[in-house]
């Protein structure tokens, strides 16, 4: 699963119509679309082959929906519900810039997933027109119970805070490894779980906090059922 994947909900936009009717869209399309009864959702889903799909829904103008399957850097034709062309390019892990062509206008946008949904930044080409849209991310949820499935170097990273365990009683102890995480407003409750114990602590996120073994963590960014956490072992000397 990527960071774009999940299903988002907008709750804010600003500025859309007179970009949409840059594009060829009448003010009667734009009033039904932007209708504050109608619900904009996003569902973004990574596929097997590197592709994502794209299905975005207008609960009260289903001429708008669309369903686009994409890769990152190719060219996609789209037929509905206007014809143009899709070019999604990334940025960083967390940006991916789209180029939309309809007809001879062109629109760029620049859509940013973080830790409460997506937040999306518009132009088009030749024009000083720009607009804004904020999603809320609604699913996957972040809040449950993890149990350890996989990891690369963590034996390693533990023999710094933890020489004494050897590689046999660390494998032993991996299928035992869990979290319950329970997302609040900021950051996170975490009940980590170990055959050596558990420990329950709360961290915010970007912010660095204090581990109960002898290092630092610090929360980077959330991925929702994804966690990105820098460990900084803190020298004996």
């Amino acid at each position: 699963m990527g960071k774009f994947d999940g299903k988002f909900v907008m709750e804010s936009s600003q500025k859309v119509a007179p970009c949409m009717m840059a594009l060829g869209m009448t003010e009667d399309m734009c009033k039904k679309m932007l209708d504050p009864k109608n619900e904009v959702t996003v569902t973004v889903s990574e596929n097997s082959d590197g592709s994502f799909t794209s299905d975005s829904k207008h609960s009260l103008a289903p001429e708008f929906n669309s369903v686009v399957t994409f890769k990152i850097g190719e060219t996609t034709a789209i037929e509905k519900p206007f014809p143009m062309t899709l070019t999604v390019t990334k940025k960083n892990e967390n940006t991916w810039i789209n180029r939309t062509e309809m007809g001879d206008k062109v629109m760029i946008t620049e859509n940013v997933v973080h830790n409460y949904g997506m937040s999306i930044r518009g132009t088009v080409e030749g024009t000083g027109l720009s607009l804004t849209e904020e999603f809320k991310r609604v699913s996957p949820q972040v809040t449950g119970f993890y149990a350890f499935e996989s990891e690369e170097g963590l034996y390693e990273i533990s023999k710094l805070w933890a020489p004494q365990v050897e590689l046999a009683d660390f494998e032993k102890m991996k299928p035992d490894m869990a979290l319950r995480i329970v997302e609040k407003s900021g950051g996170l409750c975490v009940d980590e779980r170990s055959p050596l114990g558990s420990k329950v602590y709360s961290v915010k996120f970007d912010e660095e906090y204090e581990y109960s073994q002898p290092g630092k963590q610090a929360t980077a960014s959330i991925g929702f059922r994804h966690l990105f956490i820098e460990i900084k072992i803190q020298p004996d000397f």
